[in-house]
């Protein structure tokens, strides 16, 4: 399944760097459209990537990185659309 310290971190606006086994990441990010979720294969590569990480100072409210596909709406109206599919039968 997906990894919710994931998706927690991008819908918070995060930037994440991890394995590219963890599970969901491939696939999540395949979604993305931009440089939120950045995947690595080995140690070497993780510690490559976190040197080339920008640190910077958060000020005010971040963006949510996650598709619209992950948004409280859009996966609410989806949920809904599988119940009344199942209990129409």
């Amino acid at each position: 399944g997906q990894s919710n310290s994931i998706l927690e971190s991008l819908a918070i606006g995060t930037p994440v760097i991890t394995f590219s086994s963890v599970g969901g990441a491939m696939e999540l990010a395949s979604e993305l459209k931009f440089n939120g979720l950045k995947l690595v294969k080995d140690r070497s590569d993780f510690l490559e990537a976190m040197k080339l990480a920008e640190e910077s100072e958060c000020i005010g409210e971040r963006l949510c990185l996650l598709p619209n596909e992950y948004n409280k709406n859009t996966a609410g109206n989806k949920f809904k659309e599988i119940i009344t599919g199942i209990a129409d039968g």
